[in-house]
């Protein structure tokens, strides 16, 4: 055998699936040159394992271990010189979808000829979900407070060094501790909402269109009896539509 060029796309950005729950596929070209007939070709996707929502700061990343996100191996139609994979991504793949603004990709190909000629090559993509939701393990405002802590600060700059510049859709959804009263608790969701919105803004993340949603306490994802728990309750989620 001898090698032969290559082509590899590999663009999960205009992929299938509204959610993680659904299939999440790619197409790759996979191209034989010149007087070649492919016989088939066989893809192998892996990425970095990232943890993105942490303790402390909000945001922990450990890229040291390598994961599955897809395979696929498909065999060509008599007299075809591009065949297209289509890659799905598997569970493992979905779940570090889900809990990432985006993870990057190695596309790696092996592409044989009707002739025996085995080409091989690999490439880079980033891969993220239509739409994700993403929420800051720690606290990120004192009690009583609109202004981000030291946890919100750093949780609003790994988030502008992640999200592109212009996603099309931000929503902003603001929740509070249990303490207080409902009127004050609003006004508060309401005012935490649009104090991560600005500072993003800040940081040049502009999308083509972004709201408030007001949650106060009627959502806590912890227990509100303990300080703890009314910490991590003081938040704010952002649902992103790229």
């Amino acid at each position: 055998m001898s090698d032969i060029p290559a082509e590899i796309t590999l663009d999960l950005g205009s992929s299938t699936g509204s959610s993680a729950d659904q299939p999440i596929t790619a197409e790759v070209p996979c191209n034989a040159p010149e007087g070649q007939l492919l016989d088939r070709c066989t893809v192998n996707v892996t990425a970095p394992e990232y943890v993105l929502l942490g303790q402390g700061d909000g945001i922990n990343v450990r890229s040291d271990k390598v994961i599955s996100i897809g395979k696929a191996t498909v065999r060509a139609k008599s007299g075809k010189k591009v065949i297209v994979v289509k890659v799905k991504i598997n569970q493992r793949g979905r779940k570090a979808l889900r809990i990432n603004t985006k993870i990057t990709a190695t596309v790696g190909l092996t592409a044989i000829t009707v002739s025996n000629l085995k080409s091989t090559g690999d490439a880079e993509t980033t891969m993220r979900l239509p739409t994700q939701l993403i929420s800051p393990q720690a606290g990120i405002f004192d009690s009583n407070s609109t202004t981000l802590n030291k946890a919100g600060v750093a949780f609003v700059n790994r988030l502008a060094a992640l999200l592109p510049k212009a996603p099309k859709k931000m929503v902003f959804i603001g929740f509070t501790d249990s303490t207080g009263v409902p009127g004050d608790n609003r006004w508060l969701s309401d005012r935490r909402a649009k104090a991560v919105r600005d500072a993003l803004e800040a940081k040049g993340i502009d999308p083509a269109t972004s709201s408030i949603e007001v949650k106060a306490a009627t959502s806590p994802r912890d227990d509100n009896a303990t300080e703890q728990g009314r910490e991590r309750n003081r938040r704010v989620s952002i649902r992103i539509t790229y």
